[in-house]
């Protein structure tokens, strides 16, 4: 029978006769691992330090290998080799050849170590899961130091992170599938290796890139944190990187607009000669900054005289992430002129930068990524008439979404641009008295407008879908149903009194028009008195197509000759 004590000693410490190096394992290594081939075991002991549980895409480890793109200082894209990240030599040989990295995997998915991921929809061969018994035995068995594997864990994630949109085409589906890889190695090691000195200042500049990049995805709570920790690395760098401060003040403003005050923007006057890369992000900031100002005729002039300060340093040669937040420019002014109700002026300015769709080569432009574009183009053309052309705008680019979407795979990244074009869409089918048509498709954007909750402009979504339905009842004269949706829209907007708006002002009115058809004069007068009143507030807006020009005014109309109005 074993002695307690020699319990305590096998579970302690080695015996007396034993060596005091001789290591004590949870774990026995896997027999097979001795045998295995050097490009097998360096990849299992990088992969080790990843998010097992999260799932491991195979795409990642590709990207890892190769050069990716980056913008340099004068705003042009250069290829960063993964060596010059920081990644080993040897696990970019791994990586670097399909090849090779092909072996490993079946390697380690015929060992055990590795598996398919079990995601929505099935198994996924793409994204790899390892368990934690697997993660433990290979790091255990690691002839390198723990702070090796984690660091070359940290740097693979952040060398594959896509920069942006105009870089790489599938930003938001690989940003998305990345984060949580991101979110992993930056709480689970970088901190470990900061405390230990092991991290360079190009390092941790490289780190802080791919954490702001990151706060674009994920939940609210990961956003911050993203843009809390970026903001601590950028401000103990040795030498201070004023381009990651701008983006990191860009993410601020979109992400915390309300409580952003004008001395948060000291830093920055949306132009700067110091460098064509600097400009750029500075013309974002203004960019960001401007789309703070469009609820009333007063802000959107404070709108136009910040995008007036975004300009390029060199007229004659201007770089190409300059001509992209120039692109971006132009459809911000553009979106402006028509909420001002400058149709024509606006059409003519969002034409010619979806025309440009094509330039600058190399780089994936404004008028071949925003969706906002094409939205904005198709409902100026709305406000036009000219709704036939509104339809082959949007039908095409919805299409091709929903194709890249590949049966829900990743549509949770496009649901947002999904409901702007589905609005656009809509609208043009009203317009055009397909109504039954128009109904369904403003019914269907309510599987799309929950995933914007917590947004600003989740609840004039809600809104602007009910008032939709609202039309369409309206136009065919079934009054009954048009006060259900005009009332629904009433509601959202009472409830939230920071969003009342033109839209208000269009809902008060119809409502006391529905009343009129329903003979409740009584409360037909009290709904025109309060539309009254606050359209002295907000003015007439064109934020909700249609809404501005022939709707309100049919409204006021009828009003006016039935309720004797002023």
């Amino acid at each position: 029978m074993t002695s307690k004590r020699s319990q305590l000693a096998h579970h302690s410490h080695p015996a007396p006769a034993q060596s005091k190096y001789v290591p004590f394992k949870l774990i026995p290594a896997d027999p097979g691992i001795s045998q295995m081939d050097k490009t097998t075991l360096t990849l299992a002991n990088t992969l080790a330090y990843l998010d097992g549980d999260a799932g491991i895409p195979r795409s990642l480890l590709i990207r890892a290998g190769c050069p990716q793109r980056r913008w340099n200082l004068d705003g042009e894209p250069e290829n960063t080799s993964p060596t010059e990240t920081g990644v080993a030599s040897g696990l970019v040989g791994v990586l670097s050849s399909a090849e090779h990295l092909r072996i490993a995997i079946d390697q380690l998915c015929f060992r055990g170590a590795l598996g398919p991921a079990v995601l929505l929809g099935g198994e996924n061969r793409d994204v790899f899961r390892m368990g934690a018994g697997s993660s433990t035995m290979y790091k255990q068995s690691s002839v390198v130091a723990p702070q090796h594997g984690m660091l070359q864990a940290l740097l693979l994630v952040c060398h594959a992170f896509p920069v942006d949109v105009y870089l790489d085409a599938d930003f938001r589906e690989l940003g998305s599938a990345y984060t949580p890889q991101l979110q992993y190695v930056i709480t689970q090691h970088y901190d470990a290796l900061q405390a230990l000195g092991i991290l360079s200042h190009e390092m941790r500049r490289t780190v802080a890139y791919a954490i702001i990049r990151s706060s674009h995805f994920s939940s609210t709570a990961w956003r911050t944190e993203a843009i809390e920790r970026a903001e601590k690395i950028a401000a103990n760098l040795v030498e201070p990187d004023r381009c990651l401060d701008m983006m990191i003040l860009t993410q601020k403003i979109i992400q915390n607009r309300p409580s952003m005050s004008s001395e948060d923007f000291g830093g920055c006057s949306g132009f700067t000669a110091a460098g064509k890369k600097l400009n750029a992000l500075s013309g974002q900031v203004f960019l960001s900054r401007s789309n703070m100002y469009m609820r009333n005729e007063e802000d959107i002039e404070v709108a136009f005289s910040l995008l007036r300060k975004i300009r390029p340093i060199d007229q004659e040669h201007i770089s190409t992430l300059e001509e992209l937040i120039l692109q971006q420019k132009a459809l911000c002014w553009g979106r402006l002129l028509r909420f001002q109700g400058q149709f024509e002026d606006a059409r003519s300015l969002l034409e010619a930068v979806y025309d440009a769709r094509q330039y600058p080569e190399g780089v994936v432009s404004v008028g071949e990524s925003n969706c906002e574009l094409i939205s904005q183009l198709a409902e100026t053309n709305c406000e036009l008439g000219d709704l036939v052309k509104a339809e082959e705008l949007v039908s095409p680019k919805l299409e091709r979404i929903f194709e890249k979407t590949n049966n829900n795979t990743n549509l949770i990244q496009y649901k947002a641009d999904i409901l702007r074009l589905k609005f656009s869409q809509a609208e043009a089918a009203l317009q055009q008295g397909e109504y039954w048509r128009a109904f369904d498709l403003y019914r269907d954007m309510n599987r799309y407008i929950w995933s914007t909750r917590g947004r600003q402009s989740w609840v004039r979504a809600v809104c602007r879908m009910h008032m939709g339905l609202a039309r369409v009842h309206h136009r065919q004269g079934e009054w009954s149903f048009a006060l259900k949706y005009w009332e629904r829209a009433l509601r959202m907007y009472e409830k939230h009194f920071d969003s009342q708006d033109f839209g208000t002002v269009v809902t008060y009115a119809s409502i006391a028009y529905v009343k009129v058809r329903l003979n409740d004069m009584d409360g037909a007068m009290s709904f025109a008195m309060e539309a009254q009143e606050l359209f002295k507030i907000t003015g007439r807006q064109h934020w909700y197509t249609g809404l501005g020009t022939v709707w309100y005014d049919e409204m006021l109309s009828e009003l006016k000759n039935v309720l004797k109005l002023v």
